[in-house]
């Protein structure tokens, strides 16, 4: 039996298109051998950040900025200036212009950024409490001396007559020390190796300064030398158990065929992702735990309110008190308010639980762990709604892909569920699944995909299964007849492929199938595509039978906009396949390379029998 996949590799000449909060340079030279000598220098603010050359035929190069930075940018002059030309966009995509062929040298252009992006702040609450102070520190001081430093912003005041001033002000997060030192307000990087940030606590909340005559109560959010700093809204609390033992009842680590439901997919939608959200200057760059988390996308379009509901969660068999917990990233200048609910019906009403507004991280902060008690749920099959409400108030709605990540619930049980449930030795008929005991039951219910049965040992062989398809399992500890534990924490794993028998085809009208498979030491990813691609001046405007007969399908696609740059590689692998029953075997498929800066494109035969390569089919570079 002949078995043979392909490979189709894509190398990448030159990236192209605009990315938010950046400035793009995209730079030729019509020879092809680069700008000999020739280079851009950019500015920021007066200092120097870059220095931009173009290699080859084509590159592109990029400065992040912020509102109201000032940018300049000046050209080098080299050996071959008459080969030399160049365009730039702002962050807001707009064209700012066309340079070359012999670009003037020196500053040519001057631009205040328009950028979306803006630095992160929070909210820091100064307090002079009067009872401590010495007569050198003065009202007039809090009033004069704080308005003069702080720009006037907010004065301080004692509005509730407490006998401590105070006045909030947005400033920088991190490792910065706000005080009132010799008369004047200072801001200053603090390196103090015994501050230390743990979830949920502020460093430092309420200090109290003494600094020559003046004493003072600082509050603020966190303030210390940890990296990176942040805190948790509401962190969780833990059980306490009257009766039973503390144990999860539930978990789930955004696993969609679980069954979440609700308002899923899609612009103004909660979505499942992984690295970061679309938008720039919001969302996670990556999950708090396993590959996906839930995040709504604020973009534009879709609900306003939208409302991702978990699967059933059964606490049935809780004696006492249950805790829910997950972890949530809230980051960007537009987050709007999630509230989180409590329902015995799928479908609501809710009743609210938590609910918080606003950023809670930085860019560079780890997910923030909530934690909520449901203790008035327990003996009930329960649902949780989480609800965003996007903010519609501000131009930059798009800054608001709040996330979340691993919901569970832990809760006290007579009888724990078991854990550490896990799949092993798949292959496209079979699997073995094998899991910990809770307790000291010798007896187990095994759930696979909706068909249970009674197990007497922690591991159990399934057979039978079909290839390439999904299977959900979890298990049950039986401690005692009526006494059955709640489920553990589902798991998912996909039996292997069989090797597909030709004549056979792909058209990716049902996206990319499990049976094909993406290099995973490469640069980027090959992505399904439907209509035209994202970037303006390459691509195909619809897939084969959408152009040939008005019914558009899918196709594969590079995308090779910012931060992709020239010499990526993209890899993806074919199904592998049978050839023995042909007489005359044949590779056909269809391909479309149209751009100014097209890379090369390798189509290579793999014997999967030996993992060998048998030799390159196809290959062609350029338009």
């Amino acid at each position: 039996m002949k078995k043979i996949f392909t490979l189709f590799t894509m190398f990448l000449t030159a990236t192209f298109a605009s990315a938010q909060c950046h400035y793009v340079v995209d730079m030729q030279d019509s020879y092809g051998d680069g700008w000999n000598g020739a280079s851009i220098d950019v500015s920021v603010n007066g200092s120097t950040v870059a220095n931009m050359t173009c290699s080859g035929s084509g590159s592109i190069d990029s400065i992040a900025t912020l509102n109201g930075d000032v940018v300049e940018f000046s050209f080098n002059s080299g050996s071959w200036d008459s080969e030399i030309t160049f365009q730039i966009t702002d962050p807001s995509g707009a064209a700012l212009g066309s340079y070359g062929p012999n670009p003037a040298v020196g500053v040519f252009l001057t631009n205040t950024s328009n950028a979306t992006c803006v630095p992160t702040t929070v909210n820091v609450t100064f307090q002079v409490d009067m009872g401590l102070v010495t007569s050198a520190f003065t009202t007039p001081e809090v009033n004069g001396t704080w308005n003069s430093w702080c720009g006037n912003c907010n004065p301080m005041t004692d509005a509730d007559g407490d006998g401590v001033w105070e006045a909030t002000i947005p400033l920088l997060s991190g490792n910065y020390e706000y005080k009132y030192s010799a008369d004047a307000w200072t801001i200053q990087e603090m390196n103090d190796p015994t501050a230390s940030c743990t979830n949920g606590d502020p460093v430092y909340t309420n200090r109290v300064l003494s600094v020559g005559t003046s004493d003072m109560t600082i509050s603020t959010v966190c303030w210390g030398s940890c990296t990176p700093c942040f805190y948790s809204p509401q962190p969780p609390a833990g059980l306490t158990c009257s009766a039973g033992t503390p144990g999860l009842g539930f978990s789930d680590d955004i696993v969609p065929a679980n069954g979440w439901s609700g308002d899923l997919g899609g612009s103004g939608y909660w979505n499942v992702g992984s690295g970061g959200t679309p938008s720039g200057s919001t969302g996670p760059t990556g999950a708090h735990s396993g590959p996906d988390y839930l995040f709504f996308e604020s973009s534009t379009g879709g609900l306003d309110t939208a409302t991702a509901v978990t699967p059933m969660i059964d606490l049935t068999a809780a004696t006492a008190d249950a805790e829910l917990t997950f972890w949530m990233h809230a980051y960007g200048a537009a987050i709007g308010t999630l509230d989180v609910g409590v329902s015995t019906s799928a479908t609501g009403p809710f009743t609210s639980v938590f609910n918080s507004t606003g950023a809670v991280q930085t860019p560079s902060d780890p997910w923030a762990q909530i934690g909520v008690n449901i203790a008035t749920y327990a003996g009930q099959q329960i649902y949780v709604g989480f609800t965003y409400i996007r903010d519609v108030t501000g131009a930059i709605s798009y800054q608001g892909d709040l996330a979340i990540d691993l919901v569970e619930v832990n809760a006290c049980f007579n009888c724990l569920a078991p854990s550490g449930l896990t799949a092993s030795n798949v292959t496209g008929s079979s699997a073995d699944v094998s899991w910990t005991a809770g307790g000291t039951e010798t007896e187990w219910f095994l759930i696979v995909n909706g068909a249970g049965t009674t197990q007497t040992s922690t591991t159990a062989s399934l057979t039978g299964l079909m290839s390439n398809t999904a299977y959900t399992a979890q298990v049950h500890a039986v401690c005692a007849p009526g006494d059955t534990s709640a489920a553990s924490p589902a798991i998912t794993f996909n039996t292997l492929c069989n090797a597909a028998l030709a004549p056979t085809n792909e058209t990716f009208d049902a996206g990319f199938s499990n049976c094909w498979s993406q290099e995973t030491t490469d640069s980027l990813d090959w992505l399904v595509g439907s209509g035209g691609t994202p970037s303006g001046g390459t691509g195909p405007s619809d897939d084969f039978t959408g152009i040939t007969t008005g019914t558009s399908g899918n196709y594969m696609y590079i995308e090779t906009s910012v931060p992709v740059a020239h010499g990526d590689v993209a890899t993806m692998y074919s199904e592998v396949i049978d050839i023995s029953g042909l007489t005359n075997p044949e590779l056909r498929f269809l391909n479309h390379m149209y751009g100014s800066a097209m890379g090369t494109m390798d189509v290579d035969l793999w014997d999967a029998s030996t993992g060998t390569v048998v030799g390159n089919v196809f290959t062609h570079t350029g338009d």
